[in-house]
């Protein structure tokens, strides 16, 4: 747990806001966007991810939160999964 995680660019999610993560090297990465979804990534960020290897998963926080479960439900160990959330709005 990341506590008091603050994005470089307010709204726009970029590399940099997922330096920590990264260095889990996760498979998937989900990221909740807020609850009412206006944190969005920038520029190539989904497409250099998924060059790495890592997908990027995308949605308002209770969506987020319920794949998270989801994907640990099912087994999730076998992949290394991370997440991040955005709370202030």
């Amino acid at each position: 747990v990341q506590d008091q995680w603050w994005r470089q660019r307010g709204h726009r999610l970029c590399g940099e806001d997922l330096a920590q993560l990264l260095t889990a090297n996760p498979d998937e990465i989900v990221v909740g966007t807020g609850i009412h979804g206006r944190l969005h990534p920038v520029g190539s960020l989904v497409a250099d991810l998924e060059s790495q290897g890592v997908r990027l998963s995308l949605m308002p926080n209770v969506e987020a939160r319920s794949h998270y479960h989801q994907l640990m439900d099912k087994g999730a160990e076998a992949f290394r999964l991370a997440a991040c959330f955005h709370l202030t709005c």
